[in-house]
């Protein structure tokens, strides 16, 4: 019987399985290193650091990896192949004004 169940309560635990990332932001007010799951949006890594960081944006505001823009903010973590420790730059976009 113990064998028949064993494979059942496998499957269970992986279904419940987060996968984390680390990811670090940087920004002009600080940086911020935490895990996020790999699932959730690029907006909500986003708001985190503004609380984190007790940032008001007042501006529209990049989240950038390396040289790429990560835009749309909706994309989730996993969608935008963000790799484990990843090191973001979140800035007020440049440009921007008339």
């Amino acid at each position: 019987f113990s064998l028949l169940l064993f494979p059942s309560s496998l499957s269970l635990l992986s279904r419940r399985e987060v996968k984390k990332i680390e990811l670090v932001v940087v920004t002009t007010s600080g940086t911020v290193t935490d895990k996020y799951n790999i699932h959730q949006h690029l907006q909500q890594v986003v708001q985190h650091v503004f609380h984190e960081l007790h940032i008001e944006p007042n501006e529209t505001w990049e989240l950038r990896y390396g040289e790429t823009v990560l835009s749309p903010l909706s994309q989730t973590i996993e969608q935008a192949h963000l790799p484990n420790r990843a090191r973001l730059n979140l800035a007020p976009r440049e440009g921007g004004g008339g």
